[in-house]
């Protein structure tokens, strides 16, 4: 059975250290960027996320979107095939 993480209100893994005050000081806006979110309702350049951050949600987004691809390639091939011949087509893989 796969776990709940809903149930859970405490980070899971360590990718994203907990927040303290040291840490949260590091993405204060200074009042330029204040002002100019004001007049124009956005701002760039605001760095969010570590490199390492970035590496790894961009790996588990690219692993999880040909995973999304197989599921679909294979779904939509055993349904077509099954319903024409009655045979199931091989996985992908």
């Amino acid at each position: 059975m796969i776990h709940d993480l809903s149930l859970e209100h405490h980070p899971i893994g360590s990718l994203f250290p907990d927040v303290n005050h040291q840490t949260l000081t590091g993405y204060e806006l200074d009042p330029t960027q204040i002002d100019f979110f004001h007049e124009y309702g956005y701002l760039r350049g605001v760095r969010i996320l570590s490199d390492e951050q970035l590496g790894t949600l961009t790996q588990e987004l690219a692993a999880g979107l040909v995973s999304m691809i197989r599921t679909a390639k294979t779904d939509a091939c055993i349904t077509s095939l099954a319903a024409i011949t009655g045979r199931i087509c091989p996985s992908p893989d």
